[in-house]
């Protein structure tokens, strides 16, 4: 069992087996090559007992993992996926989104930062994604709100942070996601 700080981040590896994250408290994002997820507590007693003291009996073990996969399955909070792009102009594209999600930009302004003309970006992002511009945008900027929430930051404040206008149109974005207000979400995410 690994524990990290607040804004802690891990380097790129892999494993020959599954690999479990999970927040004790609050957020965590986890990057893949394909996805970026934005995840909220989850299970954590379970894994805490996987984590702390794993059987050596492996088919104690074995019993474990298939418990929290079906917990897993049955579980329906809604968990934020952000496709990762693979193409060049694309991650070009994110790179600029991620670095200020509270940002304006325009087609115009990324097709230039790309260097590509404005239906070709569409046709990427469309392929790679499967999403619209706005779509992406919207879905970065959630994914954003999540850990500002996670950090305690008003509601209010995330809203402007991320490139709402007002509170209203952040809440309503975020509860068409997940079905629950963000404030809900950041009680939520509290630690005991």
């Amino acid at each position: 069992m690994r524990l990290l700080a607040r804004g802690a981040r891990v380097n790129w590896h892999a494993h020959e087996h599954d690999h479990v994250v999970y927040p004790a408290a609050g957020v965590i994002s986890v990057l893949t090559v394909t996805a970026a997820c934005s995840v909220p507590p989850l299970l954590r007693e379970l894994l805490a007992v996987l984590a702390a003291a794993p059987p050596a009996d492996l088919h104690e073990r074995a019993r474990l993992f298939a418990v929290v996969d079906d917990l897993l399955r049955a579980d329906t909070t809604p968990v934020l996926t952000l496709p990762q792009p693979g193409d060049p102009r694309l991650m070009t594209v994110a790179d600029r989104l991620e670095a200020d999600p509270a940002a304006e930009h325009s087609l115009a302004i990324l097709t230039a930062a790309a260097g590509t003309s404005p239906r070709t970006l569409t046709r990427l992002i469309d392929r790679e994604l499967g999403l619209t511009l706005p779509q992406w945008r919207t879905q970065l900027r959630l994914a954003h709100s999540l850990l500002l929430l996670a950090d305690g930051q008003p509601v209010t404040t995330t809203a402007h942070r991320c490139g709402w206008r007002n509170a209203s149109s952040y809440i309503t974005a975020f509860r068409t996601l997940f079905d629950t207000a963000p404030a809900a979400d950041q009680r939520s995410a509290s630690p005991p």
